[in-house]
């Protein structure tokens, strides 16, 4: 999934957590003029012409591959490479 910006009318934007393969965050909501939000969240590439056709829009800020980069990284930081290390 990419880390993306859904940008439309409050009512459509707030109607796109029912496509699969969208999560938003809803925390992140902005309120702009018109009756328009922007808020943050995931969205898989097949879900976009969905959310396109509804009448938002969506930036993508990190793709998933990126993300996912970003994902091992941490993971490597942190000591948990593919698989935890026991507990003990």
């Amino acid at each position: 999934m990419n880390l993306v910006a859904f940008e439309g009318r409050e009512d459509v934007v707030r109607g796109l957590d029912n496509i699969p393969g969208v999560v938003l965050v809803l925390p992140t909501i902005a309120f702009l003029d018109g009756g328009r939000v922007r808020v943050s969240g995931y969205a898989s590439k097949s879900a976009t012409p969905e959310i396109e056709s509804r009448g938002a829009t969506v930036t993508t800020i990190i793709d998933e591959a990126e993300l996912d980069a970003r994902f091992a990284d941490l993971d490597e930081r942190i000591g948990r490479g593919p698989e935890a290390p026991p507990v003990a």
